[in-house]
Order: C-alpha cells, then structure tokens, then sequence
C-alpha cells in the first residue's frame, strides 16, 4: 500500500516508456509536482497547529508560526470579533483556523491558488481557515511587499468571508468578486471612504485597465466594490442576501452609484 502511495507520489516509472515527447515528460514531471505541493498543503493544515503558539477567543483560534508575540494578538481578535458580531452575516457555529506564517514558502504551500498573487495579498481565505503572509503584531501591520495595513482591519476583512463561506458556500465568491470583496471591505472598514467621486471618476476613466490588471489595482477595484455595496444597501435598499445570492445585477448598482454623483460612463 505504502508503495503504491509513494508510486503515485512520484510517478517516476512512467519515464521507462518508451518513445515519450516532450509534452508527455513535461506532463510527468508537472503531475510529480502538483502531488509533491499537494502532500505539503494537507501535511501544513495538520501539523502547524500542533507546532505553533495558538490563542483562542471564543471559536476564533489563532496559530502563530516562530517567534511572534502572543501579548498583543488577543487584543485584536476581541476587537475584530466583537465589532463583527453585529454584522448580519456573523456565525459562531464553525471553529475558525487563522495562521500566521511570516515565510513565504509556508504562504506558497497553505495558499497555493494565491502563487500568482504573493505580492498583492496581505492574506487569504480557505473555508474557515485565514492565513497571513507576515504580521508584525507590535505594530499592529499586516505586510505584502512594501505595502502595509493595519492587522485588525485585514482580520476583521477576512473573518468576513469565512462567514461568506458559511453562509453561502465557499464557491459562491468566484461568482460575483465585486459582492464578495466589496462587503468585506465594506463590513470591516466602516461606512466611509475618502473622496468617492473621485475614486469613481479615476475607475471610469480607467476601466479596462482596473479589470484587465487586477494585481496592480486590486485595493482600488476593492474601493470601489465597496462603495457599490454601500450604495446597494443604503440607497437602493438591497438585502445582504439579496447581493450574496445573485439577486443585483453589477451594471444596474454601478449606474445608479454613477447617477448619485453625476459622473458620466
């Protein structure tokens, strides 16, 4: 059994066939690798928490990888959780994983859907599971590159959709991004946005370039998503359910945005 396991593993004796192009070897050599990065995510999921300093609040647990303070981190999950508690989405029925890693590598291997995205992600949302690149809990920062913000925020962002992913299935956030991404941000970052028209007008003037290069305007399209999802809720008087289950049309929520603020498409 064991052999066959690590034969499937490492495929290596299909290479004895005879005759193989370039394309099939490539293949081979891509099926060893995906089931190398797979044995690694799974073993990750298991082990990190049994290796880590983990806090809990109430169904939050959190697992710090190496040398990360535990003083300061309780501080931020009360704050996060209890601001959320409000929010009509909020579940305390599902335990709540969230790992810190501060490794890249680490990030690669729990994170592999975000391998094309390492330098636009503070952090990423597996189910009911976080996971954050690099925190520095002192400074209350969560990192990508040179670009910072503020840990609690991000938290608060991602425990959103794991209540998404409750709530609504975890599939339902490769549907409708603008409605995913647009209430976390909303949800966790309050109710105001510095010069909207502006950011509107930048996002018209620019929109083939936002949608087509995501990486490079991700906060922006985020700003804006977010000030759809206010505009749905506040002023055209949608339900949460109704935007989660696909019941708002994008173009119908951005006209309306657009009319409010005078701004021409």
């Amino acid at each position: 059994m064991l052999y066959k396991l690590l034969d499937f593993i490492f495929p290596y004796r299909k290479f004895r066939e005879k005759n193989l192009t370039l394309i099939q070897k490539l293949s081979i050599y891509f099926e060893i690798l995906f089931n190398i990065a797979f044995v690694l995510f799974v073993a990750s999921y298991l082990l990190l928490p049994h290796l880590s300093k983990t806090v809990i609040y109430n169904n939050i647990h959190l697992h710090m990888i190496g040398d990360t303070n535990k003083t300061f981190v309780k501080d931020y999950m009360v704050k996060a959780d209890t601001y959320l508690h409000s929010n009509p989405l909020y579940t305390n029925e599902e335990n709540i994983d969230i790992f810190i890693l501060n490794n890249s590598i680490l990030y690669a291997i729990m994170a592999p859907m975000e391998i094309f995205n390492l330098y636009a992600s503070y952090a990423t949302t597996w189910g009911q599971n976080i996971v954050f690149k690099y925190v520095d809990l002192k400074k209350n920062k969560s990192y990508y590159g040179e670009k910072k913000e503020n840990f609690d925020a991000v938290l608060a962002h991602e425990l959103i959709h794991t209540y998404q992913n409750s709530k609504y299935g975890f599939f339902v956030r490769y549907k409708s991004s603008w409605i995913i991404e647009g209430y976390a941000t909303y949800a966790s970052k309050g109710l105001y946005i510095k010069k909207p028209k502006e950011i509107l007008e930048n996002y018209i003037k620019h929109y083939p370039e936002y949608e087509n290069m995501p990486s490079k305007h991700l906060s922006k399209k985020y700003q804006v998503w977010m000030l759809m999802v206010k505009h749905a809720i506040e002023k055209m008087h949608k339900s949460v359910d109704d935007l989660h289950l696909g019941k708002v049309e994008y173009d119908e929520v951005l006209d309306s945005l657009l009319k409010e603020y005078n701004i021409t498409k």
